[in-house]
């Protein structure tokens, strides 16, 4: 039986790994930029050939190292989730974990956070974003398939996007406000949930978020409190 390690699938996702990595690097000095791309495949001696198997654009390279930080999560969690049955804590770990994984790239996450906000990256941007708040929740346990996935990841991205904004300019000893701010975001939203259960049972059975928008809207006696 062959071993999965050397399976060419195996070969391409740790090349891709490794070139993530160091685009990264370069990200600080270079941006996230198609120099910074061209220099990671210098540094590794890239074949030619395997090029045309890595992003060729710089918000392509941004978004699979979004998604490598995710499955770094993933892995660092397994265990912790474990150890605990709390919804709360195991999305608190989960959003922890990420943010120590980002910690050693902190300038790349903050020039991508900057990419990610220009207008014409929104669907870039939402994507990554709902990859990782869907990681989290996967995780978690969550199977979810009605509109209880939509709202439990939008959210926990009602969490996780403040908190690293947050993050990003704390300077606070081991993170302590960032992991405090973190804290008071969870016990906030965790309160929705149940605000959301009485309105299914008034509304009845919805097949997803669309039905559920338009059954409130017709409702009259439904008013929005700010």
């Amino acid at each position: 039986m062959s071993d999965h390690t050397h399976s060419p699938d195996a070969q391409n996702d740790a090349r891709l790994e490794r070139f993530l990595d160091a685009v990264v690097g370069h990200v600080p000095f270079d941006g996230w930029s198609r120099r910074a791309i061209e220099k990671a495949i210098e540094d590794l001696g890239i074949a030619s050939e395997d090029v045309g198997t890595l992003p060729a654009t710089s918000l392509g390279a941004l978004k699979e190292w979004s998604f490598l930080v995710d499955r770094r999560m993933l892995a660092r969690i397994a265990d912790e989730f474990e150890a605990t049955d709390r919804v709360r804590d195991k999305v608190v770990l989960g959003v922890r974990a990420r943010l120590e994984l980002l910690a050693p790239d902190k300038e790349a996450v903050r020039r991508a956070a900057v990419i990610l906000a220009l207008p014409q990256n929104m669907l870039a941007s939402m994507r990554c974003v709902h990859h990782t708040v869907d990681a989290i929740w996967y995780a978690a346990g969550d199977t979810a398939t009605d509109y209880n996935y939509y709202t439990k990841r939008g959210l926990l991205a009602s969490v996780y996007v403040p908190t690293l904004l947050y993050w990003l300019s704390d300077s606070s000893p081991d993170k302590a406000n960032t992991w405090q701010f973190l804290g008071r975001r969870i016990d906030s939203v965790m309160k929705i949930p149940g605000s959301l259960s009485s309105l299914r049972n008034r509304f009845g059975s919805l097949s997803g978020p669309a039905e559920f928008l338009q059954k409130l809207r017709r409702s009259q006696r439904w008013t929005y409190r700010y």
